[in-house]
């Protein structure tokens, strides 16, 4: 990641079948903006889909970095806000403590769930070192990155009690 303008220079993405595992590497070694060409504030991938206010919320099934399973359909009836976020990320991190003040004012009225897709113990580490208590939620398989259409962190998703997306953002803010 590009520290001083957050693009992302080098992805890597393995798929494990199987039958075989591929591993592809994805590097940008120049970038160039045309005469015509703006910047996108949001770039949807073939096949994933945008996030939209309006939409009902892809339902999903995740382990907390404890191992134990949460269900998205467990927090009807509540306001869910979902944090994908990651560690080596800076506009996540400079976020976070946002998301810890927000937890702590508004108690089990809203839900918050930090989605990750890194590895557990790093996350671990990184929660017990900024003593941060938001439930971690982990998407190694980037599963529910693909669902809510997030190929850029952070991302943060507010779901109704009737589990529809009220806000979507992407960026820091």
């Amino acid at each position: 990641v590009d520290k001083e303008r957050f693009l992302i220079l080098q992805r890597r993405e393995t798929m494990d079948s199987p039958e075989m595992k591929t591993e592809i590497t994805i590097r940008a070694t120049s970038l160039e903006l045309r005469k015509g060409w703006s910047e996108a504030e949001v770039l949807t991938l073939p096949g994933e889909q945008p996030l939209h206010a309006g939409a009902r919320a892809a339902s999903f099934a995740l382990k907390t970095l404890a191992g134990e399973p949460v269900d998205l359909s467990q927090a009807r009836g509540k306001v869910v806000v979902l944090d994908f976020w990651a560690t080596w990320c800076p506009p996540c991190r400079a976020e976070l403590p946002s998301i810890e003040k927000l937890r702590g004012e508004f108690g089990d009225a809203v839900r918050f769930y930090g989605i990750n897709d890194e590895e557990a113990f790093t996350v671990e580490s990184f929660m017990r070192d900024n003593h941060y208590g938001f439930t971690v939620l982990m998407d190694g398989h980037r599963d529910v990155h693909r669902s809510y259409g997030v190929s850029s962190i952070p991302a943060l998703v507010i779901i109704d009690p009737q589990g529809i997306i009220g806000q979507a953002f992407i960026g820091s803010r």
